[in-house]
């Protein structure tokens, strides 16, 4: 085999594993979801951060509104077992 052949034989070996490669991308990429889906749970975290919205002053600086923070509580009722309902309200402060 000469140089010139040798040549040919190397470029198409190179060729060859770069479209085994592309081909390999395209399948993780595109077709195979799976990837999308396990990526999606390393790099995508959701955090719900509540602002305050801050003191309100007149224009002597004497402070006329306060932040209170204020929860609410919501059950469905299908979703509940039977439970002490003062219980629970002296629980929650209610």
């Amino acid at each position: 085999m000469d140089l010139d052949e040798r040549r040919w034989v190397l470029i198409g070996g190179v060729l060859l594993v770069a479209f085994i490669f592309i081909l390999r991308l395209f399948w993780i990429q595109v077709v195979d979801d799976r990837w999308k889906a396990e990526a999606a749970n390393i790099s995508e975290r959701k955090l719900t951060v509540f602002p305050s919205r801050g003191l309100i002053h007149d224009r002597h600086e004497r402070l006329l509104v306060t932040n209170t923070p204020v929860y609410d509580l919501m059950v469905v009722p299908r979703e509940v077992r039977p439970f002490d309902t003062t219980a629970f309200c002296q629980l929650i402060g209610i």
